[in-house]
Formats: structure tokens, sequence, C-alpha cells
């Protein structure tokens, strides 16, 4: 479906509620420069790099695109899907059951959920959302909670979180404005 949500005035503050998840998959992909790029890039390195069976969670996985992803690479990641937005998630599972594709997802808010032990953790452009305060706690969190030689990918338009990372303990290599661990 098309992505007409700013056509008309909106009077409240945005949110990802379900006129907004209808479109999603429209609206990121004409407002993020290479975002398909990225995520096909961070599918390819995953699939490369894992071991059979990893675990991976996506931190703000709107509708899933970037986990059915992976799983049509690798079947057998075990994935995991966090987002806070409902109607994200309704589209995410339903996408999911259209594949076939066993993706736990979760409505949860980021901060506060539980995800010790994972092989990889994915951001992509997620972590602008949440207040500037609340980043360094969330990636230390992140980086604490991998696995040994985890994986922490995130990938946003903001340059200035490059040294947040980096001053958590996270090892990230920088391309243009977009940040992979």
């Amino acid at each position: 479906m098309r992505d007409d949500v700013f056509k008309t005035p909106i009077k409240k503050q945005f949110e990802f509620d379900e006129k907004v998840a209808s479109v999603f998959d429209d609206m990121i992909s004409r407002s993020v420069p290479y975002y398909a790029l990225s995520a096909d890039l961070t599918c390819e390195f995953l699939a490369r790099t894992l071991l059979q069976e990893a675990k991976i969670v996506d931190f703000g996985c709107s509708t899933g695109a970037l986990l059915l992803k992976l799983h049509e690479i690798r079947p057998d990641f075990s994935l995991i899907g966090i987002d806070d937005a409902p109607h994200m998630l309704n589209i995410a599972q339903t996408k999911a059951n259209a594949y076939g594709a066993k993706i736990e997802f979760r409505c949860e808010n980021l901060l506060e959920c539980d995800f010790k032990g994972v092989d990889c953790a994915i951001m992509n452009y997620t972590l602008q959302f949440l207040r500037p305060l609340l980043r360094p706690g969330f990636v230390r969190k992140i980086y604490e909670n991998l696995q040994s030689k985890g994986a922490q990918i995130c990938s946003m338009g903001m340059s200035g979180d490059f040294e947040l990372a980096i001053k958590c303990g996270s090892n990230m290599i920088r391309l243009g404005s977009i940040l992979y661990a």
C-alpha cells in the first residue's frame, strides 16, 4: 500500500498507529536512503558469519521485514522481533505466518525487555526513537547481554551516536551515516 500519511495534516503527535503500520514498508523505503541495501548487507553479513541456530534479536522490528529476509537466507536462526507498536507486530506476525517463518514477536518496551544470551542484536533506525539520555544505558545493556563474540548492528541516520557506542564498549565500523558493529 502506498504511503499517503502526511498528505493530510496530522493533529496529534506522530505514532506508529494502525494507519502508519499499514503503509510502513513503503514509507521507510522512500524516506530512508539505502534502507533496503542496509537490510540486505546486514542479512548477508549475519548469514555468512553467525553459527548455525544463532539467536538474533531485532529491536524495533516494525513489520518484520529484516527478520523475514534473515529467515529466507538462514531458516536455522532463532529470530526474535521486539517492538512496542502492536499494529506493526500484527503485520509482522501476519507476514511470518504467510511465509511459514517461525519468528517470535514480542510487544515490549525496548528499555525493559529481557534478551540475555543473544548472538546478535540489531537496531535498524531504532536508537533515534529513544530519548538521548537513555541511549547510553540501552547500548550498554545490549553489549553486556550479548554472547561472547556476539555482534551488535546499528543502522541510523544520526552520526553523534557513533561516539556513544565507543563509550559503551561496542566495536563499531562507520559506513557513511550507517553504523555496523
